[in-house]
Parts: C-alpha cells; structure tokens; sequence
C-alpha cells in the first residue's frame, strides 16, 4: 500500500526540481490505487507543465469536482487564460 503523505511530497520535489514527467508517472501510479482530489491536482500539474493542457484541464476538473475548494481551482483558471491567449479556437469553436 502506498503512503499518500510521502507520494504527495515525493510528487512535489520532482515537480520543483522540473521533473515532470517522472511526476507525472508517478501521480498516475497513485491515481490507480486512489483518486483524491490532490492526486488529481499533482497529475495536471505535471502535465502542464509538460505542455499536455487537455490532460492538466481534465486532471484538474476532476480534482475541483472532488474538492471544490482544492488548489486545482485556481490551477484550470490560469489555464483557461492560457487557452484563451493561445488559442482562442480552442475554446470558441
């Protein structure tokens, strides 16, 4: 079984020494054994900044459903402005 207090750090020291994807493997593995809400906020937060934005949305729009108040709020809400400021087609179809 998985220590979730450990994970959660070990996530953040990669995500911090920009290892993302290394992160990314990681929460994905810990995902599979339980979905919380950070778990799901440490997964976008690695895929984003792997540039997989459609991963890190959906990653965060399900930590935000898990936890209203979770990080990952204010997480989608700077990645909406990016796809707006990117790619306007993205999101207005």
């Amino acid at each position: 079984m998985m220590d979730t207090a450990n994970t959660y750090g070990e996530i953040r020291t990669l995500l911090d020494a920009h290892h993302a994807a290394h992160a990314k493997e990681l929460a994905a593995e810990a995902l599979r054994v339980s979905q919380n809400a950070t778990l799901f906020y440490l997964y976008g937060l690695a895929c984003a900044r792997m540039g997989e934005y459609s991963q890190a949305m959906t990653a965060f729009m399900q930590s935000e459903r898990l936890d209203p108040q979770s990080p990952a709020v204010h997480a989608k809400e700077m990645l909406e402005d990016i796809y707006a400021f990117r790619n306007t087609d993205m999101i207005n179809p």
